[in-house]
């Protein structure tokens, strides 16, 4: 029992190590990474709140040295090529006004907006952290309707990604 505790857990820090960040135990693990390994989200749901985090994370503005028109891709994405800011941040909202704009005109439309936000907002938060921010700004959810919620939003965002992705490929085919 020892030694498969002991594989999980090494398991799920490489896992995080993947994503760049830092692998020190004290560290909270980021809410859609454990409600990955929990079951809750779907690996595509996952890539897509990856995907958009690090749009946000390169499109705050910060410089790489001399190169000051292009940022690095921060603690998220060590290796990825730079990006200019401002693209960063023209796809970022793209993406976010995708998802806003699809969300059912119903009720719960204020408080899947206030989970998309507090789920994939930096600092990286525990699940807990991020029920806590969304509660606080459309009332207390149990950790069931939290997650319905985050699914319903994610599921907009894989589809908005989706739609982008083939939009380039056929774009990349007329091109060649």
């Amino acid at each position: 029992m020892s030694r498969t505790l002991d594989l999980a857990r090494r398991q799920a820090w490489a896992r995080r190590a993947e994503y760049g960040r830092d692998t020190s135990p004290a560290r909270d693990r980021w809410c859609v990474h454990r409600l990955l390994e929990c079951g809750d989200l779907a690996p595509a749901q996952h890539s897509a709140a990856v995907r958009f985090a690090r749009l946000t994370e390169r499109g705050q503005g910060q410089t790489s040295g001399a190169r000051s028109e292009a940022i690095d891709g921060g603690g998220c994405d060590p290796h990825a090529r730079l990006w200019d800011a401002a693209l960063c941040a023209r796809e970022a909202e793209c993406a976010r006004m995708s998802v806003l704009t699809n969300l059912p005109d119903d009720d719960d439309r204020r408080t899947r907006v206030a989970v998309f936000e507090a789920a994939l907002a930096f600092p990286h938060r525990s699940v807990r952290d991020a029920m806590a921010d969304a509660g606080l700004a459309h009332g207390g959810r149990t950790r069931d309707v939290f997650i319905a919620h985050l699914v319903a939003v994610l599921e907009l965002l894989v589809i908005y990604f989706d739609a982008v992705d083939a939009a380039a490929a056929r774009d990349f085919a007329r091109s060649a």
